[in-house]
């Protein structure tokens, strides 16, 4: 629902959405959204006013305990739904997501991060030119139930176990440091 706020008049923004989660809007205006999906299909969309995005029609998920989700149409039969920008299949949990905004974490700039139970990661979203470029997963080992950008540019994750876990990038020449930046993309340490 789009509320004004002024006249306290609703509108339909979009519709066919299962369990929303997180909702951002980047600073293009673009409204990105997560969602849970059933047993598998959770969903990052860009929200366009009018769209439907198909629930409980359309879905990358299954119904519990099967292969299928039963209503779902078939491919010929999705034209007029919007689809994700991408599913995670099996599931994740999505819960909130974020976009980097200040310079802390400078090369992240313009990403989106989205949050996880199920997986205990953070999920950072390359966006460029309105699509998901690649995903990468960053683990915490703690299920996320909402984050935040500091105003000094640090992550702030709030956990299941009430714990509030703050991020910052890792500074120094340090050999752990330099490993960390130039070499741990192809390598491994032993």
């Amino acid at each position: 629902m789009a509320i004004n706020i002024t006249d306290g008049n609703t509108q339909i923004f979009t519709i066919g959405h299962r369990n929303a989660e997180g909702l951002y809007i980047d600073r293009s205006g673009t409204i990105w959204s997560t969602e849970h999906g059933p047993q598998g299909g959770d969903e990052l969309n860009q929200l366009v006013r009018g769209a439907n995005y198909g629930w409980p029609f359309a879905t990358y998920g299954t119904d519990y305990g099967s292969f299928s989700w039963p209503l779902n149409k078939p491919d010929a039969e999705q034209k007029g739904y919007e689809a994700p920008e991408f599913a995670w299949v099996p599931s994740i949990a999505v819960s909130n997501l974020i976009g980097v905004e200040r310079g802390l974490f400078a090369q992240w700039q313009g990403d989106l991060l989205i949050a996880t139970l199920k997986a205990a990661s953070l999920f950072r979203a390359r966006v460029r030119d309105g699509q998901v470029k690649y995903l990468e997963p960053i683990a915490i080992g703690s299920r996320i139930r909402d984050l935040i950008e500091g105003n000094d540019g640090s992550l702030l994750l709030w956990t299941d176990e009430q714990k509030l876990i703050s991020l910052r990038p890792k500074e120094g020449a340090t050999g752990e440091t330099l490993f960390a930046e130039k070499c741990s993309g192809c390598h491994r340490r032993t």
